[in-house]
């Protein structure tokens, strides 16, 4: 078994649409407040307690079309 695993977590509906999705692509269409967007979350947890966070980073989506990373709650 895995050592970790990785765990994605949707925005709210207010924040991303979902547009499509086929197959293993998500395509969504961010919803900007103040020039930026708040993206999924991705955490990094534990394969024996899936609830057990690792870690997580939130992706954050500017309107001029910069991706980042910003560490998220737990």
């Amino acid at each position: 078994m895995n050592k970790t695993l990785i765990k994605i977590i949707m925005p709210s509906e207010g924040d991303m649409q979902l547009v499509n999705q086929e197959g293993g692509t998500i395509t969504l269409a961010p919803t900007y407040f103040g020039g930026e967007c708040a993206g999924p979350v991705i955490q990094y947890v534990d394969p024996q307690d899936p609830k057990k966070v690792l870690s997580s980073y939130r992706v954050k989506i500017r309107n001029n079309g910069e991706l980042r990373l910003a560490k998220a709650e737990q």
